[in-house]
């Protein structure tokens, strides 16, 4: 088996880098796509439709993006060609990042107008 050729640490921050700007540029796209004017959670506010608080629905968007990285780690490789694991790491990151905002924006609300927890 040949020997592991190592990613240097500046090597992984100009990595880090690049994921962070590919991970950006492709929020702001989406949330054009998906977002309402000017509420950037509009799309993710709609799970309350079916019941489920607006913070679960982005967790449950999340656990899609950890099981198609499981398959990955599993075999080796993806069926859906198009989309690869570093899409899926980076729309997991971006996940995480909206759900950081949506708990920014209920912690910046006075007290009354915080939704109970269910």
């Amino acid at each position: 088996m040949p020997e592991l050729t190592k990613m240097t640490r500046e090597e992984f921050h100009k990595y880090f880098q690049d994921l962070q700007a590919k991970a950006f540029d492709l929020m702001k796209r989406k949330n054009s796509d998906y977002g309402a004017n000017t509420d950037p959670f509009a799309n993710f506010r709609m799970a309350v439709l079916v019941e489920v608080e607006n913070e679960k629905g982005i967790l449950v968007r999340m656990q899609d993006k950890m099981a198609r990285l499981v398959t990955f780690i599993r075999r080796g490789s993806l069926e859906v060609k198009e989309e690869s694991w570093e899409d899926a790491c980076i729309d997991l990151a971006n996940y995480a990042f909206i759900l950081a905002g949506m708990f920014k924006e209920k912690a910046s609300q006075p007290p009354s107008s915080k939704e109970s927890p269910s």
